[in-house]
């Protein structure tokens, strides 16, 4: 029988193999398009600002965290 060629040994197993089986078929049918692509992997950028009184230590401070 179908069931006992393809490993399945009972009705729920069976449901749940058909489950899957569709699943998959209606994921390869789906269509992305470029703007989903885009949509998903827009980077998430998180920025921080550090205020100095002056441009001197602006610059000491930022060669510190470039240098590690």
């Amino acid at each position: 029988t179908y069931m006992e060629s393809n490993g399945v040994k009972n009705e729920d197993q069976l449901k749940e193999k058909l489950k899957l089986t569709f699943a998959f078929e209606k994921a390869i049918k789906a269509t992305v398009t470029e703007k989903d692509i885009k949509d998903h992997y827009k980077p998430k950028l998180q920025v921080s600002h550090i205020l100095v009184k002056d441009e001197k230590t602006a610059k000491e401070i930022k060669e510190k965290l470039n240098s590690g």
